[in-house]
C-alpha cells in the first residue's frame, strides 16, 4: 500500500477530517512497512557488499601469493645466467630444481602434467620447425 503523505498531513492538520482512526492506523502501518522494507533492502545490500569485499580480499591474497612464488622462481632461473658480469653464478641444475620446487607447490598434479606436456609439444615443434 502506497501512502498519500499529503493526504495524511492534511488529515492530521484538519481536526474535522473525515479520516477515521482505522484509516490513520492503516496509513501509519503502511509507512512502517515501507520503512521496514527499505531497511531490509539496505541490510541485504550491505551483506552482499561485505561478502564481495571478503571475496576480493581472498583473491588479492591469492594473487600476491602466486606473484611472490613466480618472482622467487624467476630469481632462481636468473642465477643460471651466463652473461659476463653476472655475480654469484650457480649450477643450472640446482637453480632449475629450486625453481621447479617453488612452482610445483603452486600447482596440482594435473596442472603440472599439462605444463610438462605443453612444454614438450613446444620443444618438439621448435626442433621440427
Amino acid at each position: 500500500m502506497t501512502v498519500d503523505t499529503q493526504k495524511l498531513r492534511n488529515a492530521l492538520a484538519d481536526s474535522d477530517s473525515d479520516w477515521h482512526l482505522s484509516e490513520f492506523s492503516a496509513a501509519i502501518q503502511a509507512l512502517l512497512d515501507e520503512h521496514s522494507a527499505l531497511i531490509h533492502d539496505i541490510s541485504e545490500y550491505v551483506r552482499i557488499s561485505s561478502q564481495q569485499a571478503e571475496e576480493i580480499e581472498r583473491k588479492d591474497a591469492e594473487v600476491a601469493r602466486l606473484r611472490e612464488a613466480v618472482q622467487r622462481a624467476y630469481g632462481y632461473l636468473w642465477h643460471v645466467n651466463n652473461e659476463p658480469g653476472t655475480p654469484n653464478r650457480h649450477y643450472p641444475e640446482a637453480m632449475a630444481y629450486e625453481a621447479r620446487k617453488v612452482l610445483r607447490d603452486l600447482l596440482t598434479t594435473g596442472q603440472r602434467g599439462d605444463g610438462i606436456n605443453a612444454a614438450r609439444a613446444a620443444l618438439s615443434g621448435a626442433r621440427n620447425g
